[in-house]
């Protein structure tokens, strides 16, 4: 701690624009286009970029950890045209073994969609606890 006090105005400046660029860096929401390569199945993720270009027919996933005994749940809801549609919502448990017993429920739930017409739209993926909010994500997306 000594070591800031020490430092001249002009370095904290330096110290504080260096962490700012960071933190931006870090909170990119470059469009990413998947259009051009052929990938079939496209894993959404809440810390990648946030704007997506899909072809019609494409599908795309979302995962995040639920564990219902505890209140941890998600929900998704999709806005905008009607792009994308909801093929399925899988609940895989983290260990087949417990299942059944006390807190044995923790689970990945994984939302796949698929793009079914041109147009925009955007997914949100609600991330609740114990009934409240506690994360949202959202994506925006662009079907050709």
């Amino acid at each position: 701690m000594k070591l800031f006090f020490d430092m001249t105005v002009k370095h904290k400046l330096f110290l504080g624009f260096v962490l700012l660029l960071t933190h931006f860096g870090c909170a990119s929401t470059a469009q990413v286009s998947t259009s051009e390569n052929n990938t079939d199945m496209i894993e959404l993720d809440a810390l990648s970029p946030q704007r997506y270009t899909f072809k019609v027919g494409q599908k795309a996933s979302f995962s995040t950890k639920v564990h219902g005994s505890v209140g941890l749940w998600a929900e998704h809801k999709i806005e905008g045209d009607e792009t994308l549609k909801l093929l399925s919502e899988e609940v895989k448990l983290d260990n087949e073994s417990n299942a059944g017993m006390p807190g044995g429920d923790a689970a990945q739930k994984t939302f796949i969609f698929e793009a079914i017409k041109a147009g925009n739209s955007s997914i949100i993926i609600y991330e609740n606890y114990r009934g409240e909010l506690s994360k949202k994500a959202s994506f925006k997306i662009t079907v050709e």
